[in-house]
């Protein structure tokens, strides 16, 4: 059988809302490589179910709130509240319990040694500066995620594992981890019983949620699942790829994808030959390049070139060309971020816009983008602000820019509904900095952006005066770009490859620099070296027209990327 003839067989039984006469269990599989049109799909398959069954009678979950948002985008005929993450669901259906990661200063107030981080998202990753109770935590949930018996943990996790069960009781919480594991005991039919389940991103599922999943689907009419196994690269959060490809079934129950909108010609037979044939484990799946030629192309970038890594980043957005730069992890991209803020070429990653390192301007609402947007706004109100846009570029401000430390601890109290003025400020700066603020008020945005930055305690002067130069180089537009960009705006991205799953650019920038866990699993073989060619298989299909190998930084500890085609 073809794999086109298999797909009509397995849309037709999924039109007619029937499992095929060979079928294992109620299980239906879609293989998404990447580019095909996954989405699109599942919000056909949505559809139909909605009106074969009802709309509060079809539950999608995904593995991450983007995907699930993107779902939600698609105009799907259900409730928002049934288009949401595992997590979510299970949260829901406990009855919203308080989350262990989410009042993490009572546990470090009692356990220091085992200090977390102070800021958790959704998704139970840490947001913002990282201890070693943070690494502990991670690889017990990567534990409980895979179900390895607590008898078969490191001793070295059981006194971390000991006390936050007890801390977690005391509390009356529950961690990300307990809201599957209690489901999994306690709530045997999925919310709302539903007669359909889809799961999108399954392949990032852990064995404990697809225990869950697959537990709730034997009360449902079917159960539709989408991922590829070659994306599947949340590993280190308890992923197993293997769990999507079990148990066997037939071919009627199988659905691939086989039209990439995304992925060229070169691009095709680059990722085929250097990362996806060279899976030892995976479903085999045959997809087509977009009908054109793309290109494939390597640069010498590493060594002492990143000033012409930072130059030729710059040309493509200059060209309109959304950009992304990509590492497998934060040491490999620090060079050239540094590059980028010295040059003031704006950059972030909205894909994780809750993480500050990969954010130096910010956000729409914090960060030194948006203090200097604040600050020029009052430029252009003659001197005035709302008590917001003021509080916002005032706080930075170092102590010698003030009066004294009472007026400043006065002048950040202001209401938001109040609108200080240049003379408000005259008894409540230092003398010196109020004539500078009244003479810059009369200049271009980046003299004043650049004389706020110089004025910022040292804490904040690297990020103020980054914002500074992007202003002075690309104008205040750019800036605003950066802050809030479009769906199809032309940005540069940078981040881990992990950061941008499920995003696209125009051009992207492979570095293939290694950390030395990384480079011990290319030369172990088995598991760890296929984490490591999904890995990049990931990295190199988020392009649209152009993929760039990088030269790596160091050579000694470095994945070979192959040949360009």
């Amino acid at each position: 059988m073809t794999q086109h003839q298999q797909a009509e067989i397995f849309d037709r039984h999924l039109d007619a809302h029937e499992l095929p006469d060979d079928c294992i269990g109620n299980e239906m599989r879609v293989f998404g490589p990447p580019g095909c049109g996954k989405t699109t799909y599942l919000a056909a398959r949505i559809a139909a179910a909605a009106q074969r069954f009802g709309p509060r009678s079809v539950l999608v979950m995904s593995h991450t709130r983007a995907a699930a948002h993107e779902l939600v985008s698609r105009d799907t005929p259900i409730p928002p509240e049934n288009v949401a993450t595992l997590h979510s669901i299970c949260y829901r259906a406990l009855g919203k319990p308080r989350i262990a990661e989410t009042i993490t200063g009572r546990w470090n107030d009692q356990y220091p040694n085992f200090r977390l981080c102070s800021r958790y998202n959704e998704e139970g990753e840490p947001t913002g500066k990282e201890y070693i109770g943070d690494q502990i935590l991670r690889e017990v949930n990567r534990l409980r995620a895979r179900m390895v018996p607590l008898d078969r943990w490191p001793s070295t996790l059981q006194p971390f594992w000991r006390a936050w069960s007890q801390w977690k009781k005391a509390q009356d919480s529950r961690d990300f981890t307990d809201l599957i594991v209690e489901c999994l005991k306690t709530v045997p039919v999925a919310p709302g019983h539903p007669s359909v389940i889809i799961c999108d991103e399954f392949q990032d599922f852990s064995r404990l949620q697809m225990a869950l999943v697959r537990t709730w689907a034997k009360t449902a009419s079917y159960l539709l699942i989408a991922g590829d196994d070659d994306q599947a690269i949340y590993g280190y959060a308890g992923a197993d790829p293997r769990a999507i490809l079990s148990p066997a079934l037939p071919p009627s129950q199988i659905r691939i994808l086989s039209q990439s909108y995304r992925i060229t010609a070169a691009m095709h037979r680059y990722v085929v030959r250097q990362w996806s044939s060279r899976i030892s484990v995976r479903q085999p799946k045959a997809f087509e390049a977009r009908d054109e030629e793309g290109v494939v192309r390597r640069e010498h970038t590493g060594g002492f070139a990143v000033s012409d890594l930072a130059s030729r980043l710059e040309r493509h957005l200059a060209a309109g060309r959304s950009t992304m730069l990509l590492g497998s992890a934060h040491f490999a991209l620090q060079r050239p971020m540094e590059e980028l803020q010295r040059r003031g070429i704006p950059y972030g990653n909205k894909f994780r816009a809750d993480q500050a390192a990969w954010n130096p301007l910010g956000t729409s609402r914090s960060g030194s983008g948006r203090k200097v947007e604040a600050l020029i706004s009052g430029r252009e109100q003659q001197g005035r602000w709302s008590g917001q846009d003021f509080k916002a570029w005032a706080d930075w401000l170092a102590d010698y820019a003030w009066a004294s430390p009472d007026a400043r601890k006065e002048a950040l109290k202001v209401d938001s509904d109040f609108h200080p003025d240049i003379h408000w400020l005259s008894s409540r700066l230092d003398a010196d900095t109020w004539q500078d603020l009244l003479r810059h008020l009369d200049h271009s945005d980046d003299a004043l952006a650049t004389w706020w930055a110089t004025r910022t305690a040292k804490v904040h002067t690297k990020e103020a005066l980054y914002a500074a130069r992007v202003i002075a180089k690309h104008g205040m537009p750019a800036l605003l770009q950066r802050l809030q960009p479009k769906k199809d705006s032309p940005v540069l991205t940078v981040g881990t490859i992990h950061s941008v799953k499920g995003a696209q650019a125009d051009v992207v920038y492979v570095l293939p620099d290694l950390t030395n866990r990384w480079h011990a699993a290319l030369h172990s073989g088995g598991d760890a070296k296929d984490a490591l060619l999904r890995l990049y298989y990931v990295a190199c299909t988020r392009a649209r027209e152009t993929l760039v190998l990088c030269e790596p930084w160091r050579r000694n500890a470095s994945i070979p990327l192959g040949a360009a085609v």
